[in-house]
């Protein structure tokens, strides 16, 4: 039996986007400013300046200048990042079309001279380790076999003595080009963390869509996209803070008990019991409630079998061949929006198919179903 791998999901997401509203140029945002070097008080150009998780981000340019715009109506985590300076996460709130004007300093990093020696031992370990890498963070679906890191060399790999979890660093943005997807993505690793047993990663991602005059390549992407939305995590979290679960073919089983590490099929305990569990706004403050968002809480783990579509490997599926996962809640309750998309970090551990999901079939927050 195949050992079935974990995923944490630690990234923050903090969009909402209004279906009324996207895409009307009067009902959008803007923001704008420069960004400043904090000890000089010099303009810094190249700086990304991005909403993680989205499409939406400039680069300063030689006077510090940055401009965002065609924002839609939601809370973003706004991300300002160079080479040489530590990264500032600014979270921006948008009830309302605005004109913002911000300026933002940057503190340059330390400077730290090391030599370092590397060995032609070491240099074989990093490439076993860069498979290893690119194994538990781009994936093995179809998607992945068409998205490759542009610039692994800025990776740097350590080993934890205690728990010999595999660890990867990258002090530079990570350029991803995802062809079956359509999207280049610049990408702040955060944290990884790997082991037989899970995988745990941070990232905070832009999203830029691949352009072409090909029509049948546009086609494909579209049709790729919309494949990889249908039955994913985000597509079920979608449908259940809309409480259209059925509706959208997933059926919900209650475990009654939890999901060891050593997770594998003998050990799924749902008796065939149904769960009852529904959206609700209870505990959320009359902002969230506000802004749309739905609050989802579980005892133990939720099994979701996604009934529209029959899965190719039996053994992956477990039901009838139908994709199957599981999700343990980690903490008292998590919180989402009608697009699907999480508004509390490491809320869920991620089990069976979903868990096969990676940075590959990963879609902007502002992706929409067609």
């Amino acid at each position: 039996m195949k050992k079935f791998q974990t995923v944490l999901l630690l990234f923050t997401i903090n969009l909402v986007i209004s279906h009324h509203v996207f895409g009307r140029i009067d009902s959008l945002s803007t923001i704008k400013g420069h960004v400043f070097d904090e000890e000089t008080g010099e303009p810094l150009a190249y700086v990304n300046v991005f909403f993680s998780n989205t499409t939406l981000g400039d680069a300063s340019d030689d006077s510090g200048y940055f401009e965002i715009r065609f924002i839609p109506p939601g809370s973003y985590d706004l991300i300002v990042n160079r080479i040489g300076y530590e990264m500032r996460t600014i979270s921006i709130l948008f009830l309302e079309p605005i004109t913002i004007d911000k300026n933002i300093t940057l503190k340059p990093k330390p400077l730290v001279g090391e030599e370092i020696k590397v060995e032609a031992k070491e240099y074989k370990n990093w490439f076993n380790n860069l498979d290893r890498f690119n194994k538990a963070f781009i994936g093995e679906t179809p998607n992945a076999k068409e998205c490759k890191i542009k610039n692994p060399e800025i990776l740097t790999f350590s080993t934890d003595p205690d728990t010999r979890d595999l660890i990867a660093r990258a002090d530079r943005i990570l350029h991803i080009e995802n062809r079956a997807l359509g999207y280049y993505v610049d990408l702040i690793l955060d944290e990884f963390r790997e082991n037989e047993d899970y995988v745990r990663y941070g990232v905070y991602p832009r999203f830029i869509e691949m352009k072409t005059e090909d029509k049948n390549q546009l086609s494909l992407w579209k049709e790729r996209r919309f494949k990889t939305y249908t039955g994913s995590l985000k597509h079920f979290l979608s449908a259940f803070a809309n409480d259209r679960v059925e509706k959208e073919k997933f059926e919900l089983y209650k475990g009654t008990r939890r999901i060891s590490t050593q997770f594998d099929k003998t050990q799924i305990v749902t008796r065939g019991l149904k769960s009852l569990v529904k959206p609700t706004t209870i505990g959320l403050t009359p902002e969230q409630k506000k802004r749309g968002l739905k609050v989802i809480k579980f005892n133990d783990y939720l099994k979701v079998i996604y009934k529209g579509d029959k899965g190719e490997d039996g053994i992956k599926m477990y039901d009838e061949f139908f994709p199957t996962s599981f999700l343990l809640l980690k903490l008292n309750k998590a919180i989402v929006d009608s697009f699907g998309n999480l508004h509390s970090a490491n809320a869920f551990q991620v089990f069976g198919y979903w868990s096969e999901h990676r940075i590959a079939d990963t879609l902007p927050l502002d992706y929409l179903p067609e």
